[in-house]
């Protein structure tokens, strides 16, 4: 626009520039009326201004009502090949590699395995105050060099990758997320260069960070039930090769576990939770696990199909593919300490992959044309999988685009072969069971023919097999059910959340068993001007603990609702003596008892009343964090403690003052990167640092902390916490 108004102000150049730009080759241009010339001019103004229009739609424009936008259509790629020497940004930067880059056409951008340095850029706008986050959803990216260039030159420097060290990511993810800090109405460079030995995918997207962590949040879910049901089918294919003995079930849960550790391998979340801290193995676990599938694979054909018997050629097959994938899997476990072989090893990989899949599938055409039944089920498991591995491996290789269906063929493709596989299984070991049936039922023919009472004998010897094994059969049935209807009737005794919420607004309850049933429980009884709460650790946890937590639940109904005992202090001593009684234990060698804390709400006198049994209370008030400590004498056993005189305390709440009462699962719980306790210390902290927000945040932020901190370990004990704030609606 600047230069065609500058055309404006000389007419006679005007025309000039005109006839020289465009009819150049036309003679008769000068003899033209003076007014189709001038509109001649005009034209050329207008596409001067298109073009310059044109140009500015490269930029990505960012607003509030654009959530998620692909990249693609506004990415330019530079292919820098391997024998050309390393760029930096400022080489870049040049005008001579300006012109090199080439306008990218497709929707994922995606050069297989390739080992030449790729550069990308695009120009991005945020129009008004939003946050946006860079996405490259392809998480086996080696060496990932990102550039953010301002209108005044400065340029923000980041690196990451899947070589590189996780912490060094913006956000703790398994793929890459980079924060873009932009300035509204500014026009940003970004320059991302991409290398390394792994292959060339770039699914590059901007979102709103809210937006993003909303889909993160739904997409993690449908990983988890994925993953979820893995688990649960090698769990139950290896209760049954035990409940069975059939080596077969044994070898598909090895498959099984191989192919779900490929899996979340393939998906990144192997860079998230690695446990040796070391990027090298995350990034190089593909390579290890790819050639175990192989394996394992090979290993379970043989022995579902029966290979030996009934097509033994395939054997020399199976047995050079095994080979090359051990070797595989040997140069995989050297490429950790020595990388040399990563030039061809991802490639390979790949393709002795597709070669496996593709021979077995062949093999189990030929037993199906052969007419055995097993093959059925086999044929059509691995002809999912097949199509899924395929697509994947043709996407890694730049054959088919990356798209959502490329990407997650493998996966669903994966779930198909493993419900047939297993449908497979039962089926052939119902044929088994039919052909020894028929074994069996010839042998008792041959046998009453010549000894009618060895016959007799096993038919009376089985009877009790079969009657004994069903007896088994229902007792463990029986005991699960018990225990699941024990946890519903558990669950029943606890407090409604609604009526608690018609006394306590402004409440949490985190409340998590270790296991099914719980020995942590909470009480609550509103009694005229009272609100009364109680927070409970029974002896022990599971069956046990739970008989304990209904033991304290009849008792404190007695001593609330019944008696009308409304001090902590006395309710503490009833109940010391109520459990000693209960249990008999000046009598027996029982030893069981509960810590416990209880709070009595006066809401006229605007004072909570507290007495605990070796169960503190903690309440923050003024930004201040206090605890007051339980007597140390626990409930229980009154003839080792004797008549314990439980301390009262009150805590004035005319100004807004938050409380916690908790058992000691949480600060107990084992984790953090030393396999530590979490601490008391840390604990109290957290709720410092939580207390002024909403308590369903705070409940939300306690359980994340928590995961975070368990990680992968075994939860010890069960976890209570109950929260609640006082002062503003009394």
């Amino acid at each position: 626009m600047v230069y065609s108004f500058q055309l404006l102000k000389n007419k006679e150049k005007l025309f000039s520039f005109t006839n020289d730009c465009i009819f150049d080759k036309v003679t008769s241009f000068s003899v033209l009326p003076y007014y189709l010339k001038l509109h001649l001019f005009f034209l050329c103004l207008v596409l001067l201004n298109f073009t310059e229009y044109a140009f500015t739609q490269d930029n990505i424009v960012l607003s509030k009502q654009k959530k998620e936008i692909l990249v693609s259509p506004y990415l330019e790629i530079l292919e820098i090949p391997v024998v050309e020497k390393k760029l930096t940004i400022e080489d870049i930067l040049q005008e001579k590699y300006q012109r090199r880059f080439q306008k990218n056409q497709e929707n994922t951008p995606s050069f297989g395995y390739s080992s030449s340095r790729f550069w990308l850029k695009f120009k991005v706008k945020k129009e008004e105050k939003s946050d946006w986050l860079l996405q490259i959803s392809h998480p086996f990216l080696d060496y990932i060099d990102f550039y953010l260039i301002s209108p005044d030159g400065s340029i923000i420097k980041k690196k990451t990758g899947g070589l590189r060290a996780f912490d060094k990511r913006d956000f703790r993810h398994h793929l890459f997320l980079f924060e873009m800090d932009l300035k509204e109405n500014q026009v940003y460079s970004v320059y991302i260069c991409i290398y390394g030995n792994s292959t060339k995918s770039f699914p590059l997207k901007l979102s709103q960070k809210k937006y993003y962590w909303e889909e993160a949040h739904q997409k993690d879910i449908v990983m988890g039930i994925y993953f979820g049901f893995y688990v649960v089918m090698i769990l139950y294919n290896f209760f049954l090769f035990f409940s069975l003995r059939s080596i077969s079930y044994l070898h598909y849960v090895f498959f099984i576990a191989t192919f779900l550790a490929l899996q979340f391998s393939l998906q990144g979340y192997i860079h998230l939770f690695n446990p040796f801290y070391y990027p090298h193995i995350a990034n190089l676990s593909s390579l290890l696990f790819s050639p175990l599938v192989v394996i394992t694979g090979i290993f379970f054909t043989k022995s579902f199909l029966q290979i030996k018997t009934t097509l033994k050629p395939a054997l020399i097959i199976l047995h050079i593919i095994n080979l090359v994938a051990i070797v595989l899997f040997g140069l995989g476990i050297v490429s950790i300490f020595y990388p040399i072989f990563l030039n061809f090893l991802p490639a390979l990989n790949s393709y002795t992959t597709l070669i496996n899949i593709l021979a077995l599938l062949i093999i189990g055409l030929l037993l199906l044309l052969k007419g055995y039944r097993p093959a059925r089920f086999y044929m059509l498991a691995w002809s999912f999988l097949l199509i899924g591995g395929a697509i994947y491996v043709l996407r890694n290789s730049g054959v088919l685009p990356s798209n959502w269906f490329t990407l997650n063929a493998l996966r669903w493709g994966s779930v198909l072969e493993v419900l047939l596989l297993s449908l497979g299984l039962a089926d052939r070991f119902q044929l088994a069971e039919k052909a020894k049936n028929e074994a069996q039922n010839d042998l008792i023919s041959a046998l009453q023919k010549n000894e009618k009472l060895v016959v007799e004998q096993n038919q009376i010897l089985e009877q009790k097999v079969k009657q004994r094994t069903q007896e088994l059969a229902q007792k463990n049935q029986d005991i699960i059910s018990s225990i699941n209807y024990a946890q519903y009737i558990q669950n029943a005794m606890l407090p409604l959340a609604d009526d608690i919420n018609e006394s306590l607004p402004h409440n949490f309850i985190l409340y998590k068993p270790r296991d099914i049933i719980s020995g942590d429980f909470y009480w609550y009884y509103p009694f005229k001007n009272y609100v009364i709460i109680a927070v409970a650790d029974c002896t022990g946890h599971g069956v046990p603990g739970a008989f304990m937590s209904m033991l304290g639940f009849s008792l404190l109904n007695q001593i609330v609702i019944d008696k009308k005992i409304t001090e902590p202090e006395l309710i503490l001593q009833r109940l010391h003596i109520g459990i000693s009684n209960a249990l008999n234990q000046q009598k027996t060698d029982n030893k069981d008892g509960m810590d416990i804390s209880i709070c009595v709400i006066d809401k006229s006198s605007k004072i909570l009343h507290y007495a605990g049994a070796k169960s503190p209370l903690v309440y923050i008030q003024n930004q201040t964090l206090s605890e007051i400590k339980a007597t140390t004498t626990p409930l229980g056993n009154v003839h080792i403690y004797g008549q314990a005189n439980y301390e009262a305390h009150q805590i004035p709440f005319i100004e807004e003052t938050c409380f916690y009462l908790f058992s000691d699962g949480y600060q107990d719980q084992f984790g953090g990167k030393n396999g530590k306790k979490f601490m008391k210390s840390n604990f109290k902290n957290l709720l410092l640092e939580v207390h002024q927000k909403s308590f369903p945040t705070q409940k939300e932020i306690l359980i994340q902390r928590l995961e975070d901190w368990q990680g992968n370990e075994f939860q010890v004990d069960d976890i209570l916490v109950v929260g609640f704030r006082l002062g503003e609606y009394f």
